[in-house]
């Protein structure tokens, strides 16, 4: 109700645009999805993650970080949402590797002044046989909307990747173990796992299919494609249910360790925005 009044008194003081940013974090991410923006706005992700694009989308699985043995960091920024600046989301991904370990920070951000989300994630994962691995990850999460308490919250993250032949894996993780949330009257961050296998058809053609399931929503399966048609070339495709949401990006690798890629997405609540982002790996 409070959150109502301030999106009536917001609209009464003629600033349209950041009413409708109000209602649709109300719509998109409050009471009635019971998320956060961060949370439901995620691109896609894969437990086993064959179709994975420069280690920009590695987080829905702790375990995937040690399968590689290079030092990776990703800088994305999805620039509005709805066409409302006041939306964008900056993400941010490292990766150290020593030996069979790897460790892993993700951090995530909407950084507007009416409302605004952190969230960061610090990744354990060990790769304890040829064929197993295994992560774990610490979230920190604090939203903080005009004229309200901030928020925050701790949650545990865990996941699992075994590679079943040379052309299969399979892989599976639970994020927020803890069921912690930032308040039951404000957003409650659901409980989210996946269970996945990843496929590698030919050399240049990948799919991995996943069943998700969100303890606040009902489950879906996402299935995602991606081709290499050089080597400096992927396109992926994925068709999500939970979130319902359609995707398309490419990524180019025009040198060295250098990635660059551009995702376009069709969000059900939030309709189509993009992702813009560049990567090193070394």
């Amino acid at each position: 109700m409070r959150l109502m009044s301030n999106l009536l008194s917001v609209l009464c003081a003629g600033n349209v645009r950041r009413g409708f940013l109000l209602l649709s974090l109300l719509l998109g991410s409050g009471a009635y999805a019971q998320t956060t923006v961060l949370e439901s706005v995620r691109f896609s992700e894969s437990a086993a993650a064959l179709t994975h694009q420069g280690g920009f989308a590695l987080s829905g699985n702790p375990a995937l970080f040690a399968l590689d043995s290079h030092n990776v960091v990703t800088l994305a920024v999805v620039p509005s949402r709805l066409g409302v600046q006041e939306m964008r989301t900056v993400h941010a991904i490292g990766v150290v590797h020593s030996g069979q370990y790897a460790v892993a920070l993700q951090i995530g951000s909407m950084p507007s002044t009416i409302y605004n989300e952190l969230a960061s994630c610090l990744h354990l994962s060990a790769r304890l046989t040829d064929q197993f691995s295994a992560g774990i990850g610490a979230e920190y999460m604090r939203a903080a909307a005009q004229g309200f308490a901030p928020r925050s919250r701790i949650a545990l993250n865990a996941g699992v990747a075994y590679t079943l032949s040379p052309s299969v894996r399979l892989g599976g993780g639970i994020r927020n173990i803890t069921q912690s949330s930032l308040g039951a009257d404000v957003l409650t961050v659901a409980q989210r796992g996946h269970i996945g296998v990843g496929i590698a058809a030919q050399s240049d053609l990948f799919f991995d299919i996943d069943l998700i399931a969100v303890t606040t929503r009902q489950s879906g399966l996402c299935v995602a494609v991606k081709y290499v048609p050089l080597d400096i070339l992927s396109i992926r495709a994925a068709l999500s249910g939970v979130p319902r949401s359609i995707e398309a990006g490419v990524l180019l690798e025009p040198y060295g360790g250098l990635s660059v890629q551009a995702t376009a997405q069709y969000h059900d609540v939030l309709g189509v925005s993009s992702m813009i982002g560049v990567g090193l790996l070394w």
